[in-house]
């Protein structure tokens, strides 16, 4: 059986990006919890036990959740980052992925689908799929704890018209990634 391990890319105890836009103030470490746990009710829907799911819930720094993700990942599983982007841009905007240098065809395809499909759904400017080295990083260590993996940047929570199509549509978002999974995944 397939696992596919979900990660809210950031937690209380790791915070990630922060933006306050027309007195609202957007925290990475609760949107990407908050849409994981959209995703795994929508996968817990969905599932009928034909691939495991397991989270980050109890791992809440970077290092204890790739432990926590290898410890439970094999050859030809599934893990998903979620993010949220941020720019001192306001103008910044957009929905991208990222995957590994060395991706799989398949998780380069999960990818393209994943931003077509939040671009769409958001009717946000889709920025692509891109290999690690195109972020601020050189390797993201999250990427390679298993065979298919995908970092997904939703949207920017320092843009104002991002953030408002995120919020419209979160809940459709969560059905519709379950369901992106479930057809990659079987």
């Amino acid at each position: 059986m397939k696992t596919l391990f979900l990660d809210a890319g950031h937690s209380p105890i790791q915070a990630g990006a922060h933006a306050t836009v027309n007195s609202q103030t957007y925290k990475e470490e609760v949107l990407t919890v908050d849409l994981r746990d959209r995703i795994l009710r929508e996968l817990s829907k969905i599932n009928e036990g034909q691939f495991k799911v397991v989270h980050d819930k109890d791992a809440d720094t970077l290092v204890k959740t790739i432990a926590y993700a290898k410890s439970q990942l094999k050859v030809g599983d599934w893990l998903c980052s979620i993010h949220f982007n941020a720019s001192s841009n306001s103008k910044a905007k957009g929905v991208e992925a990222f995957v590994a240098k060395d991706a799989t065809t398949e998780s380069k395809a999960f990818a393209e689908e994943a931003v077509a499909l939040l671009a769409s759904e958001m009717q946000l400017v889709s920025r692509g799929v891109k290999g690690e080295d195109q972020g601020a990083h050189s390797r993201l260590g999250i990427l390679h704890c298993t065979t298919h993996s995908v970092l997904l940047e939703i949207c920017f929570i320092s843009n104002e018209q991002d953030m408002l199509a995120y919020q419209k549509k979160k809940d459709s978002l969560a059905r519709k990634l379950a369901l992106l999974f479930k057809n990659h995944i079987l």
